[in-house]
């Protein structure tokens, strides 16, 4: 919603005459495009259906029907880059996704538009996605993990100005580590007195997740 308002552009203004120059995209009937159908992603299209909002998703194991029942149109990875306002990517760590998200994606997106990371940062050819910023100032990326990138490629996006670094806010931190526990004994618990779960997985549902 932040990217949708173009905020995070905005808090590098500097005057009042400023922020009359950036064609805000709003958070009405524009688009929002979702890489991975994973319990994050799911939960973020929850959020976003007050706003109506226009959801696309990428995601090779989401099924048509799946789709239709989570309100998203399903479109291939390129077309997604190219048809969003926001692309959101929730992708996990897995052989199949290492550099997955290339020069070509972000060469894509539409002006003004805006590409997060909140996943892992193993999907993101960071090189290719500097390369892409630094020629397309209209363009922003958020990004949450750097983990995997170069002490070059670190620089070069603490350097940009069309990009925000955060430190893996999205993942838990200090005391919301004690609710993982908390999940983790509840779940047990749930187990041994013989009563459903809550988060069975199966071994082909662990087999594609971060």
């Amino acid at each position: 919603l932040f990217c949708l308002k173009l905020g995070w552009q905005h808090t590098h203004l500097r005057t009042k005459a400023d922020l009359t120059k950036l064609p805000v995209h709003g958070a009405f009937r524009s688009t929002v495009g979702l890489i991975s159908m994973g319990a994050i992603a799911k939960r973020v299209r929850n959020l976003l259906r007050n706003h109506e909002v226009k959801v696309i998703a990428y995601d090779p194991f989401m099924t048509h029907e799946q789709a239709e029942e989570w309100d998203v149109e399903l479109v291939s990875l390129q077309e997604l880059f190219k048809r969003s306002a926001v692309t959101s990517l929730h992708a996990p760590d897995i052989d199949a996704t290492k550099g997955m998200i290339r020069h070509e994606h972000f060469e894509a997106m539409p002006k003004w538009a805006s590409f997060i990371n909140t996943a892992r940062s193993a999907t993101v050819r960071h090189t290719e996605l500097c390369d892409v910023l630094e020629k397309r100032p209209d363009l922003w990326a958020v990004i949450d993990v750097t983990e995997e990138a170069t002490e070059e490629e670190h620089q070069r996006l603490i350097q940009l100005h069309n990009v925000t670094l955060t430190p893996h806010i999205a993942g838990s931190l200090s005391t919301e580590c004690h609710r993982m526990g908390k999940l983790i004994f509840e779940e047990v618990q749930r187990f041994v007195e013989n009563t459903p779960l809550e988060y069975a997985l199966t071994e082909q549902q662990a087999s594609i997740m971060a």
